[in-house]
């Protein structure tokens, strides 16, 4: 699944929805035509593993071939000719896509400054997590530029 990826572009500050999010197949005939409406009714770029879905959405497609997140933001962000850059400011809630906010810890402790999601309410901060982000942000970054591990 792509649902890795999708918190992952959410965390570099892209708007991203998974496809749950915008379609139940229990309550349509066709997921795919749903998705490839919305995709283009809003000129957004789909983002799939399934080869005959990306082939229907032709140059607004990124048919995601590797297995792991560093290889996935790679192939994205080539698409997109960006760089991978983990900024907060620039973040959005990776459970409901909304652009966080910065606020000041009511009791800061070693969390001074933090962000939080008007819409869900989630808290995000620089803590443990954060060199294990950076990793894969030095990961994509290497398979971006083709180098060898």
């Amino acid at each position: 699944m792509l649902l890795r990826l999708c918190r992952w572009l959410r965390l570099l500050g892209y708007p991203t929805l998974s496809a749950h999010e915008i379609v139940d197949p229990r309550e349509v005939e066709d997921e795919d035509e749903v998705l490839l409406e919305f995709c283009r009714e809003r000129d957004a770029l789909l983002i799939t593993r399934d080869r005959a879905l990306a082939s229907r959405a032709r140059s607004h497609s990124v048919l995601v071939r590797s297995d792991d997140v560093p290889g996935q933001l790679a192939e994205v962000l080539s698409r997109l000719g960006d760089e991978p850059y983990l900024d907060p400011d620039e973040s959005r809630c990776p459970e409901c896509n909304e652009p966080v906010e910065r606020v000041r810890a009511e009791n800061p402790g070693p969390f001074e400054v933090m962000w939080r999601c008007p819409e869900c309410g989630k808290m995000y901060w620089v803590g443990g997590q954060w060199e294990d982000m950076e990793r894969v942000i030095r990961e994509t970054e290497r398979r971006l530029r083709g180098s060898p591990e």
